[in-house]
């Protein structure tokens, strides 16, 4: 089914039906059909929360499906590659059969009642499935309200991503960013896999395939998501902290790592949390500044002495040392950007900037046992006149 169709067939044995399309929703990747023809009898939807229960699938390349056995191998697994299914249902193939990429959009069946529907398969054999939970929830939803909208867009054509006046680039998103040395993906990630094609990779924001890799949202550990200021009014009014940082800088590139409590990673685990999240305020985040000593901001200057900070740092030779103190660097962008927060909402943030500033004397002590060139010499100074103030 294309993301526009309005109609669409359905086959039961011999048998065809045309379906309406009433609603889609890219973030559970579901949709709702009104089907035509005979009366249907009503199917019964079961939670399923044990491991190890035996259920059974379709196959749907079979000329008279058949029910094909398989095993739940964990009933919560977050391997699933759709934003809006946070645990589904992971089952290996059980006796003489075997899981294929064509038991794709099969319905999951235990006792006689719909468990969940298979949306995609593992390349290590395994297959997920969207459980009857959400299958029930998003449905509801989708019924009462067929053309309602989440916080966000989703053009799957394009391949762009939009929040908040934000704009994020297609095809960077993968295995997250580091934000001092532009986009890079993990090289055992792979690709996201498309529920409808099974084992055959494709990338959610864009049409381009790669070859299959096993999947799992805890490889996805690189720290930040990139995006691009598209509406800066829209930013202004959703998220007047981060709006006011990027007019003071001068940028409009930023690079994302928490929404209200929820650490976002990549733009997978972005658009999960903003499927929850409630009010949904970037708390947390960072903006290269290519001249700090022209911020008035003394927050924003400090962002921007220590992003300078690690790029000299990274010309060091000692690279074990380097990298345990990048990472503690940027360990401090949470302080910076909570500060940032507390200052535009008219709060004090001088505990902040005190926890801000002992963070950093413990970091003195390690950066003191390499050599600096004069340049790093030069913004440590920098730092310290602004940690002064």
């Amino acid at each position: 089914m294309t993301s526009d169709a309005k109609l669409v067939q359905l086959k039961r044995n011999q048998e065809i039906f045309v379906a309406e399309v009433i609603s889609r929703d890219f973030h559970t990747d579901l949709a709702l059909l009104k089907v035509s023809g005979r009366p249907f009898k009503p199917c019964s939807l079961k939670d399923l929360s044990a491991d190890n229960v035996t259920v059974e699938g379709y196959d749907q390349n079979d000329s008279s499906p058949s029910l094909v056995p398989a095993l739940v191998k964990n009933s919560k697994s977050t391997r699933l590659m759709v934003p809006g299914i946070i645990a589904a249902i992971e089952i290996v193939a059980s006796g003489q059969s075997e899981l294929r990429s064509s038991q794709s959009g099969s319905l999951l069946i235990s006792q006689n009642s719909v468990v969940g529907i298979v949306s995609q398969k593992t390349s290590n054999g395994t297959a997920l499935a969207i459980p009857a939970r959400d299958i029930e929830l998003n449905a509801r939803k989708m019924f009462e309200n067929p053309n309602f909208k989440r916080n966000y867009e989703v053009d799957r054509r394009s391949g762009t991503f939009r929040y908040d006046g934000l704009k994020f680039p297609p095809n960077r998103q993968k295995g997250g960013v580091n934000p001092h040395e532009g986009s890079t993906v993990n090289p055992h990630e792979g690709s996201p896999i498309n529920p409808h094609e099974g084992i055959q990779d494709l990338n959610i924001f864009t049409n381009k395939r790669s070859a299959p890799q096993p999947i799992a949202l805890e490889d996805y550990e690189v720290g930040a998501v990139l995006a691009m200021v598209e509406d800066f009014s829209l930013l202004s009014a959703k998220q007047p902290a981060l709006a006011k940082a990027l007019r003071d800088a001068g940028v409009t590139k930023v690079y994302i790592s928490q929404i209200d409590d929820q650490p976002v990673k990549n733009t997978f685990e972005l658009v999960r949390v903003l499927g929850t999240c409630e009010p949904c305020r970037i708390v947390s985040f960072w903006v290269e500044i290519k001249n700090p000593e022209l911020v008035t901001d003394s927050t924003l200057k400090l962002m921007g002495w220590l992003s300078a900070l690690i790029v000299e740092l990274e010309k060091n030779n000692q690279k074990e040392k380097v990298r345990q103190l990048v990472v503690a660097i940027q360990d401090l962008n949470p302080l910076l950007a909570k500060i940032l927060n507390e200052s535009q909402l008219a709060k004090a943030d001088l505990p902040s900037r005190q926890i801000l500033k002992s963070k950093w004397n413990q970091l003195e002590s390690q950066l003191d046992q390499l050599w600096h060139s004069e340049k790093t010499l030069d913004i440590l100074t920098e730092i310290r006149s602004e940690l002064m103030k």
